[in-house]
């Protein structure tokens, strides 16, 4: 329905923005907001779109507004109370919990595989998957026992409202991207709360959120160069405490000090761009060929 508007082209400049992660192919919305790590120079040649590059992140948020208190304070995570709110979530109470709290379209063949390779890697460990489409359940099922991973380290928990669900993603250790279509809200979800995100970024807008985020807020231990490294890093979080720790302090630091949370220079960023791509509309015109990056200001 969105489409059938903008074809009728009812305004001047028409942009693409959150709505699909991707290129619409369609020439009446000639522009796509993005950032460098989405969108890298060598990839401008796959979207019909001119790009308009926010320099830190294109992932607008209000988290310090909404929830200016995080769940709890990291990394003092004790023994204790990680058990109290593992068991409050139905989360495993005892050691690593792998989660993926992505709708379960978005678990491929291949990312079933590589965190099956973290659970192999740490026999104590367990996955916690999200139960939404409910019908896909039993199919997963399947897929881990054909791996000899047994029913007893999958759990399946449910949605939550957003406080409850931040809290549940703290008691995890380590959030397992998926692969084709990365986390975008629950990413943004699980970095503010803490909990590591391993992500392995391909050449598709969908594939890079995970890594675009970890790169805004200052975090990027966890960004891997493919698969093998991605299993390394799991596996490496889930087995030692003292890594886990490494990454929760640094998203720690970021929330506060990075430029991920910070929505007062996204609105700068975001006015800044308006202007200039008002402004080179008139200049270049239409049919140019052009793409627009928000330049870092010495204290951006």
């Amino acid at each position: 329905r969105t489409n059938d508007v903008f074809a009728l082209t009812p305004a001047p400049i028409q942009v693409q923005y959150m709505g699909f992660p991707g290129s619409l192919s369609a020439p009446f919305v000639p522009f796509l907001v993005s950032d460098p790590i989405l969108t890298p120079p060598e990839y401008s040649a796959f979207y019909s779109e001119k790009l308009l590059l926010l320099s830190h992140s294109y992932y607008v948020n209000d988290y310090s507004r909404q929830f200016a208190s995080p769940p709890l304070k990291l990394p003092s995570k004790s023994k204790e109370t990680l058990r109290q709110i593992r068991r409050k979530f139905n989360l495993p109470e005892s050691g690593p919990v792998l989660g993926n709290f992505n709708n379960l379209y978005k678990v491929s063949p291949e990312a079933l595989e590589m965190s099956v390779q973290v659970l192999k890697a740490e026999p104590r460990s367990a996955v916690a998957l999200l139960s939404l489409p409910a019908d896909a359940q039993p199919h997963l099922f399947r897929e881990f026992a054909k791996r000899n991973v047994t029913a007893s380290r999958i759990s399946f928990v449910e949605m939550l409202p957003r406080e409850a669900h931040l809290q549940r993603a703290w008691a995890a250790t380590v959030m397992l991207d998926t692969l084709l279509v990365n986390g975008h809200t629950t990413g943004m979800d699980v970095t503010w709360a803490g909990l590591p995100l391993v992500t392995v970024p391909d050449s598709r807008f969908a594939s890079r959120v995970g890594a675009s985020i970890l790169s805004a807020v200052g975090c990027p231990l966890t960004i891997a160069r493919d698969g093998s490294e991605y299993v390394m890093l799991g596996s490496r979080i889930a087995a030692s405490e003292r890594a886990e720790d490494i990454v929760r302090e640094c998203l720690g630091r970021g929330r506060t000090e990075g430029r991920l949370f910070d929505t007062e220079r996204w609105v700068r960023d975001w006015e800044r761009m308006t202007r200039m791509l008002w402004d080179a509309q008139g200049g270049f015109g239409s049919q140019a060929k052009y793409h627009i990056l928000t330049a870092k200001g010495r204290n951006q």
